[in-house]
């Protein structure tokens, strides 16, 4: 992994930290999660490491 991708990794995983909190904090319904969002949201984290490991 280069150093110079270690702010992009910290950057998107506090992208993704946000988008969770804002989705708890803004319950319009009883859920706590809207299915694709949470999907979207780990998918797209789990992708950015290993992009960023490979």
């Amino acid at each position: 992994m280069n150093n110079k991708s270690l702010p992009a990794i910290v950057a998107v995983q506090t992208a993704v930290m946000l988008g969770l909190l804002y989705y708890l904090w803004n319950q319009e319904t009883n859920e706590i999660f809207n299915e694709k969002i949470f999907l979207f949201l780990a998918v797209f984290s789990i992708s950015s490491l290993l992009l960023a490991i490979v």
